[in-house]
């Protein structure tokens, strides 16, 4: 459950956590200087490791990442990000927002989240 109530064991645990990372990390590159393939070797990191990338897109795949990404059904944590790139896409091509925003979804049903955020902005 997150909540904004500091853990008073919040430092213990971060130290815990740090050591643990530091420990996979230190078998990860063993594991590379070994000649282990790096997609293998990655199996050993912790779940909690950030990575970054570059990708490029087109106006249509976002919109259709959005479109399957809105959905009621979909992780909370991924619909956050869809609806965030939805608010950066009108910003940039509002009348293809706008388009968009008032389609319909195969039932003939404005989508919810559509019509959540053409109330809310």
């Amino acid at each position: 459950m997150r909540t904004n109530i500091p853990n008073p064991k919040a430092a213990k645990i971060r130290s815990i956590i740090h050591k643990q990372n530091m420990s996979s990390f230190t078998e990860y590159h063993k594991l590379l200087n070994a000649g282990c393939p790096r997609e293998i070797a990655r199996s050993v990191l912790p779940v909690g490791t950030y990575s970054h990338m570059f990708a490029t897109a087109n106006l249509h795949n976002f919109l259709k990442f959005i479109g399957e990404r809105v959905h009621q059904n979909a992780q909370y944590e991924i619909r956050v990000y869809a609806i965030a790139l939805l608010k950066l896409l009108y910003s940039i091509v509002q009348i293809t927002m706008d388009a968009f925003i008032t389609g319909l979804d195969a039932n003939g049903e404005v989508l919810q989240v559509q019509r959540d955020f053409r109330n809310r902005y």
